[in-house]
């Protein structure tokens, strides 16, 4: 009896160990947008012109 129970147990442990898994891979596709978000920074830095920039400065000497 205690030997079936310890082999309940044992599935339990691998189904933890099955989402922990999925956890991992969730970590990993976060990780690759962190990326994906890196990557188009530079685009976002370089659509930002002078204008732009001059347009800001001014905004904030409104402010």
């Amino acid at each position: 009896m205690n030997f079936e129970s310890f082999c309940i147990n044992d599935e339990a442990f691998f189904l933890k160990l099955d989402s922990f898994c999925i956890n991992v891979e969730s970590f990993f596709l976060k990780l690759d947008t962190i990326c994906i978000n890196l990557d188009t920074l530079p685009i976002n830095l370089e659509a930002l012109t002078p204008l732009s920039v001059v347009k800001i400065e001014l905004g904030l000497g409104v402010v």
